[in-house]
């Protein structure tokens, strides 16, 4: 009979462990989804470029600014982006779990490469960067670059909710051109209104 209950235990165990693996699994495709939703709405028109591989957290030497302290103290309003003091306190919208867990998505943020056939925007390989490059080089010359051949650089969004259900979509953003400039860079977070996503607050990173 013992022998009988410790198989069935074991039996149990085990398929307590597969569902926690479905649902983790069911989640972060999930969460995925969301994330590939949210970039449809940022990047609706065709003639954007974005790069196809996304910064890392650690992998691009952005754990400075990509990281909890600074979406909760550096968040701004549009409105008032000169503001000396955070627009508002994330520990108040998450529960302590959902902090730890943002917490760990900041600190993992990996560099992935984007799908180009779900987003409605022109995505380049590094290569294919290079390769511009080297066509606009040979077409106009050295000098001759105009500022508004740029690209983007994103990473890949962060889906989190909030303690009352709300969905957030936190992404880094800087940019590049052609001709050797660089952009700002700054994270910016929206919120999802059920209908699509309304811009939220800002943390400035670096010029």
């Amino acid at each position: 009979m013992t022998k009988l209950f410790q198989k069935a235990f074991t039996m149990f165990s085990l398929l307590i462990l597969l569902v926690i693996g479905a649902c983790k699994s069911q989640k972060h495709q999930s969460e995925t989804a969301l994330a590939y939703d949210f970039l449809r709405f940022l990047y609706y028109n065709p003639n954007v470029i974005v790069r196809q591989n996304t910064v890392g957290a650690e992998e691009d030497g952005l754990s400075q600014y990509i990281n909890y302290r600074q979406i909760n103290l550096g968040n701004r309003s549009s409105r008032m982006p000169l503001d000396t003091i955070n627009y508002v306190d994330f520990d108040t919208l998450l529960s302590v779990e959902q902090k730890v867990e943002l917490i760990k998505k900041l600190d993992e943020l990996k560099s992935v490469n984007l799908d180009p056939n779900i987003i409605n925007v022109n995505i380049f390989s590094t290569e294919e960067i290079e390769e511009n490059f080297r066509k606009l080089r040979e077409k106009l010359g050295e000098g001759e670059f105009s500022g508004s051949l740029g690209y983007s650089v994103i990473s890949f969004p962060i889906i989190q909710e909030g303690k009352n259900g709300e969905i957030y979509a936190i992404i880094f953003l800087t940019g590049a051109s052609y001709y050797g400039g660089g952009a700002g860079g700054n994270i910016r977070i929206f919120r999802d209104i059920g209908m699509g996503w309304e811009f939220f607050v800002f943390a400035h990173c670096f010029f």
